[in-house]
């Protein structure tokens, strides 16, 4: 197999799994998004949680609010504040399961803080106790049947990318509610690195 070989089989499954993710950005109910947009601008502190990969994905998301000058932190870090009432919680997992999330999320409910699960399983204990989710369904068959790799029960791989795609798809939306523009976000870009 020559390099030319090798690049064609990448270019191949890279162009597979764009066409897998924008199928499934396709089926992410926008009323879901909608309600997740229209809590973060009045939200006292936003919180994101998750484990594993979808932490990372929480992470990505948490360092575009804070750009956005909002009061964001990610839980499990040492500056993370209480949860209270007046709060927002994004909970992110594929399977909407992972004990530790699912236990994070119903801290932050109980503290009177409002839930929004980000999952591919409405079903699950998550999308259950939530009190909005916005369903990325990467297990559907149809999605699945498109993709190349599936990677997880869940395809949870194509789950953590198209969360991130999500979020990086509403920071223009929300720019707009909060009447600011890249320009902030550069200018709350961390002067540390």
């Amino acid at each position: 197999m020559t390099i030319m070989d090798k690049r064609n089989e990448f270019s191949v499954l890279a162009d597979n799994q764009l066409e897998a993710l924008g199928a499934l950005l396709r089926h992410v109910p926008e009323s879901e998004v909608e309600t997740m947009i229209s809590r973060i601008p009045s939200a006292n502190h936003i919180f994101l949680g998750g484990c594993g990969r979808s932490r990372l994905v929480a992470e990505w998301f948490a360092v575009r609010l804070a750009q956005m000058a909002r009061n964001v932190h990610v839980v499990g870090s040492a500056t993370c504040p209480p949860a209270l009432a007046g709060d927002l919680f994004l909970a992110i997992s594929c399977s909407g399961d992972t004990q530790t999330t699912v236990a994070m999320a119903r801290t932050a409910q109980q503290a009177g803080a409002f839930v929004i699960g980000i999952t591919a399983r409405k079903d699950s204990m998550l999308g259950s106790l939530s009190d909005a989710t916005v369903l990325i369904p990467s297990q559907l068959a149809e999605i699945k049947a498109i993709t190349a790799i599936v990677i997880g029960p869940s395809n949870n791989a194509l789950f953590e990318q198209a969360a991130l795609m999500l979020f990086d798809s509403v920071i223009p939306l929300l720019l707009t509610r909060l009447r600011m523009t890249v320009e902030n976000m550069r200018e709350n870009h961390t002067n540390l690195e």
